[in-house]
């Protein structure tokens, strides 16, 4: 059974005890973390035979502060391009969820702030622990990142992301058209890289019988941590698939969609509207690539013509 519990006062009492109770994991990805404060509970939970990763901000509050912790601790640091590693949760067990304002600091307890506790939300954690893996991609990806390019378009000095579009199959041997496509952040200008004609490509990449966990699965505590494996094998996968059919860095792979194909089928819209929805994107341009792009927004209508 779901339990929430939600708490405004007594805060860091309440996250030491939680953390004192676990019985097989703690990770924590928080922005600050006092270790005079937390540090103890995570070296008797280490002790015990509990696996504690951490992630925090790099910064020099945290580098004088971790550095006295047990070696034992897996510790990462992230330094966001232009901003702050400001999550602020922990996953306990693969079951136990806290969230909220509270930094774990020494002067948190000095704030009005708030966490919630929620247990047994097994689709919930999931999305939390799939956050918590994305954090320690983002080290990785940054430190592989290229240089930048600014969009080819003469006098247009936005810069650009590399897509790949996977095109729909059909037909009796599931051919599809894949393209990749640069396209620029400020104007939407889009030119194609590359295009190849596939079959049988989902299959190709081991994706055929192996449904998306968030439509088919029923997320419970026995496969929540495979579906989250599963989630990050498949977009590694078709990622390592763009990558090498163009031997560049891929910041977002996405599908042309019909967006209100049940208002249509239903005579509510005279027209059909396609646009192209982004289902996987680099950690690193997470919040400059947007979720969908729209058919009329620039060049974005010459990828959608060619994948309808």
């Amino acid at each position: 059974m779901i339990k929430t519990e939600s708490s405004f006062q007594d805060i860091e009492r309440k996250i030491i005890n939680e953390l004192r109770g676990a019985k097989k994991s703690i990770r924590i990805c928080v922005a600050w973390l006092n270790t005079d404060i937390y540090g103890p509970v995570l070296v008797d939970a280490i002790t015990n035979g509990v696996t504690v990763e951490i992630i925090v901000n790099d910064d020099a509050n945290n580098e004088k502060s971790i550095s006295a912790l047990n070696p034992s601790i897996k510790i990462e640091k992230v330094k966001v391009s232009g901003g702050l590693m400001h999550n602020k949760f922990c996953i306990i067990d693969e079951s136990i969820v806290i969230n909220g304002s509270y930094n774990w600091s020494n002067n948190a307890k000095n704030h009005l702030e708030n966490i919630v506790i929620i247990r047994n939300d097994f689709e919930l954690s999931r999305s939390f622990m799939h956050e918590f893996y994305l954090m320690r991609d983002y080290i990785t990806s940054i430190q592989n990142r290229k240089k930048r390019n600014s969009c080819s378009i003469s006098g247009c000095r936005f810069g650009v992301f590399n897509v790949g579009i996977l095109g729909r199959e059909s037909g009796q041997y599931c051919d599809s058209q894949v393209d990749i496509w640069e396209i620029c952040k400020g104007n939407d200008h889009a030119i194609k890289i590359r295009s190849v004609d596939e079959q049988h490509l989902l299959a190709q990449l081991g994706l055929i019988d192996n449904p998306n966990h968030e439509e088919y699965w029923e997320i419970t505590e026995e496969n929540m941590v495979e579906v989250v494996e599963l989630q990050r094998k498949d977009d590694q996968v078709v990622k390592d698939y763009f990558e090498t059919m163009c031997g560049l860095n891929i910041h977002a792979i996405g599908c042309v969609a019909e967006l209100n194909a049940n208002e249509f089928l239903e005579g509510y819209a005279n027209l059909m509207e396609y646009g192209i929805n982004i289902i996987w994107k680099d950690i690193v341009y997470r919040e400059s690539i947007p979720d969908q792009y729209l058919d009329g927004c620039g060049d974005i209508d010459d990828i959608i013509k060619e994948h309808i």
